[in-house]
């Protein structure tokens, strides 16, 4: 079996891409610097040449080479067994042994690839999740939650969405140059502020910003369908990023921030989050998305009145 071409093709890119999937330096029992002779050894793996390679560099995330491995993997076995049935199975044991040996292989890799889909709503879920959530959830009224900071991505944020069902602002789409998809956020007032917290709300003069801010939050608030607002104060204290990081005197100014400028009023806390209700009356404005030729993404306004002008 060894002595077959496409056996050891797949063989060597099985072991290929799992050298790259192992990162750039080689950890062992949870440590990459090892000492010998009072020497610190660092070990290099073929991921650092990968890093260099054009087109090949984009793949950045170690674990995506696991697909490859799995994957030849995958084609090895599907010979092995092939090769078992015909050298051995076939000769000295009856059709039924073989059919039930086949059986046995195929449940145990149908097992192993088995996933059930979690239910949406459990009480196990529920447990781990933060009781304002089950509040948000309770309203049955059509709005989007606003998560401070604003991630691309972030299971913080997608998690809870399992027990609220509301839409949050924010996400991530693949292959969507950032113009179009993350910098939006960059352009917009008060959203910015909450995207990036660690970098603005520190510099923000509350008081001299209130009269300017506040009508344009609330034009904001009712564009996006705003209505609770959830900061997640353990997050922003321990981000090492300093768009986000927020020391304690910043993590006050940013409640003064939702509740003086946004409009919210606090209605939860607790160690890791606060949690915020734009309860107040707001103008129902029919909005849309337009994309002008500097490519960038505005808000434009229309009265919901038909006949009148804009």
């Amino acid at each position: 079996l060894r002595k077959e071409r496409d056996v050891r093709f797949w063989a060597w890119t099985a072991f290929l891409f799992f050298l790259l999937s192992l990162g750039p330096v080689l950890w062992i029992g949870g440590r990459a610097n090892f000492t010998f002779k009072n020497l610190s050894v660092v070990f290099p793996m073929p991921f650092i040449l990968a890093s260099y390679i054009p087109f090949i560099n984009s793949v950045r995330s170690t674990p995506r080479y696991a697909i490859m491995v799995v994957f030849a993997l995958a084609i090895l076995s599907a010979y092995g067994i092939h090769y078992i049935r015909t050298a051995y199975l076939s000769v000295r044991a009856s059709n039924k042994l073989q059919i039930a040996i086949l059986s046995v292989l195929s449940l145990w890799m149908g097992a192993e690839y088995f996933r059930p889909i979690p239910p949406l709503y459990t009480r196990d879920v529920v447990g781990e999740i933060s009781e304002f959530y089950q509040v948000i959830q309770e309203d049955k009224s059509d709005c989007t939650v606003l998560e401070v900071p604003v991630y691309r991505l972030n299971w913080r944020t997608t998690y809870p969405q399992m027990v609220h069902h509301k839409p949050i602002l924010g996400g991530h789409g693949e292959r969507i140059p950032a113009k179009y998809q993350w910098d939006y956020f960059d352009r917009i007032p008060i959203i910015d502020a909450l995207s990036f917290p660690g970098a603005l709300i520190p510099n923000t003069d509350i008081e001299s910003v209130r009269n300017r801010l506040s009508p344009t939050s609330d034009l904001i608030m009712s564009f996006f369908k705003i209505k609770y607002l959830v900061v997640h104060k353990d997050v922003l204290r321990r981000d090492p990023v300093a768009n986000y990081h927020l020391e304690p005197e910043g993590l006050e100014k940013l409640d003064r921030f939702i509740r003086e400028i946004v409009g919210a009023r606090r209605i939860y806390e607790d160690e890791d989050i606060s949690g915020y209700i734009l309860d107040k009356k707001l103008p129902p404005w029919n909005n849309r998305l337009e994309i002008n030729k500097d490519d960038k993404v505005v808000l434009t306004i229309a009265y919901p009145e038909p006949g009148k002008k804009p």
